[in-house]
């Protein structure tokens, strides 16, 4: 929902003791109350425009206080937040995320200390641009602290016209409450350590155990030398002599030669022949011989073909 900021009394009062006449001071606290129905938290009161009241005090008067319309247990509290734009005022349209500080029993604003800040908001609070919102409402202070804080545009409780608990705010700078803001620390950029190369882990290398004792010679192999193959010579074959056999041919009986006596007549003037005729005897050697020749041919062939064999 919408939260609105209502007008700042302390300017009313301050118009007051300007004039100064009782007649202006009865107008500007009767027209007040008609102005209670504008909220802290949205709505339209002049800080819209983001003007800032220049009030100095620092405790809130007690003409200024909270005034509930009905009766029943009522609680207050304090946030502070950075304004979205330092250069302006304080109000709920320029206000960011809120931190609750403290919240107490009763409708009363109060100015709250550097050690509630410090010890309930999470961020540091240093610098220009902080400021207060302070709430109101019906009920106990479990309103505020079981509720999360408001943050503009979202205002988280409603006002008592919407069904909620609300029927007061309002807004003051940060220096209203507790004087001068300390200034922020420099801030100067961190070096972003070069990381250290990690150097793997060497592993122990796992001891061998050495026996003890005389080394064992190597036992020499003897190398078998290449027993050369016998080569088989082929025994040559004997040579068989062919052995000439002659065969004394059989003597046959030679015929006598017949001698015979031829006269021839003494016309013809032959000579007359005596004794036997060669031709026949020789022809008949030869045979002999050739026979006596095949002969040993014919056995030296059956002598070859049984050594062969």
């Amino acid at each position: 929902m919408q939260r609105s900021s209502r007008p700042s009394v302390r300017s009313h009062a301050r118009r007051l003791a300007a004039v100064g006449t009782t007649v202006l001071a009865a107008g500007v606290l009767a027209a007040a109350p008609a102005a209670a129905g504008v909220s802290a938290h949205g709505g339209s009161d002049g800080y819209r425009d983001g003007s800032t009241r220049t009030t100095t005090a620092p405790t809130p008067k007690p003409s200024e206080q909270p005034r509930p319309t009905r009766g029943g247990p009522t609680a207050t509290a304090a946030y502070v937040y950075l304004k979205l734009d330092p250069s302006k005022g304080a109000y709920w349209e320029n206000s960011g995320q809120q931190y609750l500080v403290a919240a107490w029993e009763g409708a009363e604003w109060r100015n709250i200390t550097w050690e509630q800040i410090r010890d309930a908001v999470p961020v540091e609070v240093c610098g220009a641009g902080w400021a207060v919102q302070e709430d109101a409402a019906y009920g106990g202070t479990e309103v505020f602290t079981d509720s999360e804080a408001p943050h503009y545009p979202d205002g988280v409780l409603k006002w008592t016209d919407k069904g909620g608990p609300l029927f007061d705010a309002d807004h003051w700078d940060l220096e209203e409450h507790v004087g001068a803001v300390p200034d922020c620390a420099p801030t100067y950029p961190v070096p972003t350590p070069t990381p250290t190369p990690s150097v793997p882990p060497v592993p122990t290398p796992t001891p061998t155990v050495t026996q003890s004792g005389p080394t064992p010679s190597a036992t020499p192999t003897t190398t078998p030398s290449a027993v050369p193959a016998p080569t088989s010579s082929a025994t040559p074959a004997p040579t068989t002599t062919p052995t000439s056999e002659v065969l004394a041919a059989t003597p046959r009986p030679t015929p006598s030669a017949t001698v015979r006596s031829e006269v021839l007549a003494a016309g013809d003037a032959a000579l007359a022949t005596t004794g036997s005729t060669v031709l026949p005897v020789a022809i008949g050697a030869g045979v002999l011989v050739a026979a006596g020749g095949v002969l040993v041919a014919l056995r030296q062939r059956r002598r070859s073909n049984g050594s062969d064999a």
